[in-house]
């Protein structure tokens, strides 16, 4: 398809009367204009790089910061669940060291209580 482009052309120019000089001078243009878009082709396609890039690394850096936002939640919640269970660890302490100190007088009431009785069975066995 290029190669019956470039033999119309230069059919085009032979009829149009132009010589060799012209033929190079028209060539040698069109070659500077491919060149031309080439390097805006080339320049295009850096600068859409280097944005996709960019766009990239902010990307990156919101994921990287939700997850931040995440664990900092986590470890929030982690710290309040380990209060509440400290407290509850020092209630049922609390609840645990009453209910010995109520056992130690129930304790103490069973043996007194159980003193007197052996008394009283001493007596009425003398």
């Amino acid at each position: 398809m290029a190669f019956e482009r470039r033999r119309l052309e230069n059919e085009y120019r032979r009829g149009q009367g132009l010589g060799e000089r012209q033929d190079h001078e028209i060539q040698t243009k069109k070659w500077a204009h491919e060149a031309q878009m080439e390097r805006g082709r080339r320049a295009h396609e850096a600068e859409m790089t280097k944005l996709m890039q960019h766009e990239a690394d902010m990307e990156m850096r919101r994921q990287r910061k939700i997850v931040n936002e995440l664990l900092m939640k986590t470890e929030r919640e982690q710290k309040a669940r380990d209060l509440e269970v400290k407290r509850q660890l020092k209630r049922f302490e609390a609840r645990l060291e009453l209910l010995r100190k109520r056992v130690a007088n129930l304790a103490h009431l069973v043996r007194g209580s159980d003193s007197e009785s052996d008394d009283d069975s001493m007596t009425l066995d003398l």
